[in-house]
């Protein structure tokens, strides 16, 4: 199942997940009032910055492994078209 990845990999993945999304659920979603553009630009930046990230490691996984996995090489494409806007 893990193909060769580490646990702590495994865990820090899934932790990362869950930090990002008890983020935006508890610091994000609980303001009120009206948004800031220059907030919203904030936010928007580091979302799109996390997006480049997943990207660029899913790129760097695909190049490593040389192309065993083509998930990865599909996924990070499919990131990096999003963050384009595509």
């Amino acid at each position: 199942m893990t193909d060769g990845v580490p646990l702590a990999v495994w865990l820090a993945t899934i932790g990362g997940f869950f930090t990002i999304v008890a983020l935006d659920l508890l610091v994000v979603a609980r303001k009120r009032g009206q948004v800031r553009p220059r907030s919203a630009i904030g936010w928007l930046a580091g979302y799109i910055m996390l997006a480049c990230l997943f990207a660029f490691s899913a790129i760097g996984n695909a190049v490593g492994t040389r192309g065993r996995h083509f998930g990865w090489m599909v996924l990070g494409a499919v990131a990096a078209m999003a963050v384009a806007g595509y």
